[in-house]
């Protein structure tokens, strides 16, 4: 009987544990990646079904590999290491799903990891508790921890399938097949080229600071014939839509969804490659896929209609669990594991072998000009080249030599690398006698340090000015009928300009939060007045484009009614937006968002304040607190922050609001006066009754 009860307790052990590794297994290799991909499916150029083999392999790799484990461990240890998996398990779950913050786009941008060390130790000791708690709890009531294993592993594993068939089902996975190949890269035309440099993130900053750097200027007088436009003001503060709207001049504004209907309307209604085609150009567009619709394979010569599969799926593997790492690991291995999407690219296998998918290569571009040179054909060339240019991580240096793995890249020494392509283009353009017939822009999608400044240089045909500056007031809206112009009524880029500029006295930049939904989110419209192009001369207009359904509010849609701090937005950089904003005695907004939508009725909004210093206030005010919609345009409801409002320098604000019906993008903002440094510790969104009571 003895032995009969060993065995039967050794496979209800091996069961327990079975769960445990079932549940890190499936939370990790099956639902994370499935998770991402029908979340960001437009995004993406690989279909599930590239990526379900690797999903699967993995996720029996693993499941094996930990069996394996637990077969070989002492008897002693094995339920220790059941309930380490098991919390394993369970924390990842938790980090995908409730534990969360936003980092910022995936874009690239280095994470000020530093900002977040707040959250960092609370999350680590999240971790620290669920891998604790059961081992501990297996050590004194192991039969109690069995039971739980075997429960929640059951329910979490069973929600998670769910999620992911319901996530398969409604999410938009259709892929256009739009592969964008290298054919042409370097043919250009014995008469007349048109080349568009866009190097991704290059901001006006970058060019000043290299002007003033010492041997800075004389770098860039290797420029000649160019003229550098200093004062201009470009159109998005991302790549998407930038890129689409600097090839065809039409804008998104949310009339539509993105990749719906917008990128194929708008490479349908732009007059420019018609122009192209009636003056004998042929056209090459060389930048990211997902940007173009099957129309640009009609209009250009590289695009192409093709099946895509994946090359060497062992390193993807790597790539896409890298990826599933940066929602699911706690914080303090984020770091490790952070990475730049497209980096994907780079495993693209066209189903013609003869033809390279394009991707972001600098140095690969760079040196295939040195060594290779151009091709010559009699047609007239439109080329788009779409290069990484100053954007992060930074990979080469000053030379256009990749950086050594392990090193860190320096941004000023790349934005130089990025120009430095561009020269040594020009000089292997002078080398064929091509110089003089091509026609030469070298821009920017988006600034950087300021979203609405990136570079804008030109070079026109024939041009032999040496390099200069010049100060009028240019917009990116002026580049596609700039170039029509040219093709069309051989009016010079500097005759354009200057007339253009006559009308530039307000110039108009359209900021957004992130792509959501196929749209813009939080798209409004700004201006730029008198003819500048900083800070104090940009205006809100409010005019606001919301088409996206945004999410309703209530107190159960967050914990208690508390809005994480990293759903706002603040003016003010001295800010740990995961804990608190905080001012830094200057005036301005300090706190402004969620542009959420709130139902119909009686609200009440607190906000903690601490007051951190008032030496140099004039005065009671401190600031206001507000309510509003359309982007202020609507001011619901409005509260003095006063000094003697203070106790132990704390106030919990409360604000009470009355909605007549349900209303979109209502902000909770706060905006502080000179001299104070005030911090918003918590915002949160009361129950109404009981507020009441508790009144």
């Amino acid at each position: 009987m003895a032995n009969k009860s060993n065995i039967f307790n050794a496979a209800k052990n091996q069961g327990t544990f079975l769960l445990a590794a079932l549940l890190l297994v499936f939370t990790f290799f099956i639902f994370g990646p499935g998770d991402l991909y029908f979340g960001n499916a437009q995004e993406l150029w690989f279909s599930i079904t590239d990526i379900l083999p690797i999903i699967v392999i993995a996720g029996i790799a693993a499941f094996t590999v930990l069996n394996v484990v637990y077969f070989v461990m002492p008897d002693k240890a094995k339920s220790f290491f059941a309930a380490f998996v098991w919390g394993i398990g369970v924390a990842l779950y938790m980090q995908g799903n409730f534990l969360q913050i936003r980092y910022g786009l995936l874009d690239g941008q280095e994470i000020d990891w530093n900002a977040y060390a707040g959250y960092g130790v609370v999350n680590t000791i999240v971790w620290a508790v669920f891998i604790i708690s059961p081992l501990t709890l297996c050590a004194f009531k192991s039969n109690v921890l069995k039971k739980i294993i075997v429960f929640s592993s059951c329910i979490i594993i069973a929600v998670q399938a769910v999620t992911l068939v319901f996530l398969g089902v409604t999410a938009d996975t259709k892929k256009n097949n739009v592969v964008v190949t290298t054919e042409g890269m370097y043919t250009l035309s014995k008469n007349k080229n048109i080349i568009v440099f866009i190097l991704d993130g290059f901001d006006t900053a970058y060019m000043n600071k290299i002007l003033a750097m010492e041997g800075g200027e004389a770098f860039v007088r290797q420029f000649d014939g160019f003229t550098y436009y200093d004062n201009v003001v470009g159109y998005y503060p991302f790549t998407t839509p930038s890129i689409p709207f600097l090839l065809t001049g039409e804008a998104f504004k949310n009339e539509t969804t993105f990749r719906g209907e917008y990128l194929e309307s708008a490479f349908k209604k732009t007059m420019f490659y018609n122009i192209l085609k009636q003056k004998n150009f042929i056209s090459g567009i060389y930048t990211f896929s997902v940007l173009l619709p099957k129309k640009a394979v009609e209009l250009t010569e590289n695009v192409r209609l093709a099946s895509v599969s994946i090359r060497d799926p062992v390193s993807f593997a790597v790539k896409l669990y890298q990826l599933v790492g940066q929602k699911y690991f706690p914080h303090f291995l984020k770091s490790i594991v952070w990475m730049f999407v497209v980096n994907f690219d780079s495993y693209k296998k066209l189903e013609n072998k003869n033809e390279i998918s394009y991707r972001w290569d600098d140095v690969g571009f760079n040196k295939n000009i040195i060594e290779n040179g151009f091709k010559c054909i009699d047609n007239n060339v439109f080329h788009f080249y779409h290069l990484q240019g100053a954007h992060t991580p930074y990979t080469y240096n000053e030379n256009v030599e990749t950086i050594p793995e392990g090193q860190r890249g320096n941004a000023y020494r790349q934005v130089k690398g990025a120009l430095q392509i561009v020269l040594n283009y020009i000089s292997e353009l002078k080398k064929n006698g091509l110089y003089d017939n091509t026609f030469i822009s070298v821009m920017a999608d988006h600034g950087w340090f300021f979203r609405p400044n990136p570079l804008f240089m030109i070079k026109d045909f024939g041009a032999s000015n040496t390099f200069s500056i010049s100060s009028i007031p240019i917009t990116y809206a002026n580049f596609i009928p700039m170039l029509e112009k040219r093709i069309m009524d051989d009016v010079s880029s500097e005759e354009f300009l200057q007339e253009a500029s006559k009308n530039n006295n307000v110039r108009y930049f359209y900021s957004f939060a992130d792509l959501y939904d196929d749209y813009l989110r939080d798209l409004k419209e700004v201006i730029f007045v008198d003819g500048k192009n900083d800070e104090t001369h940009m205006k809100d207009t409010d005019v606001s484009f919301y088409n996206v359904p945004l999410p309703i509010i209530t107190v159960d849609s967050y914990n208690n009614g508390v809005l994480p701090l990293s759903l706002f937005y603040s003016k003010f950089e001295q800010q740990n937006k995961n804990e608190y904003f905080i001012s830094n005695g200057s005036a301005g907004h300090l706190m402004y968002g969620p542009y959420r939508r709130f139902e119909e009725g009686e609200h009440i909004f607190e906000i903690g304040y601490e007051l951190i210093d008032i030496a140099s206030l004039n005065g009671d005010a401190v600031g206001v607190a507000d309510i509003c919609a359309n982007i202020g345009g609507n001011i619901i409801a409005k509260v003095a922050v006063n000094k003697s409002d203070f106790k132990d320098n704390i106030l919990n604000l409360h604000i009470p609001v009355m909605l007549e019906k349900t209303t979109g993008e209502i902000e909770i903002r706060t905006f502080v006066q000179d001299g104070v440094i005030l911090k918003i510790k918590h915002v949160k969104f009361l129950d109404v009754g009981a507020y009441a009571i508790r009144r």
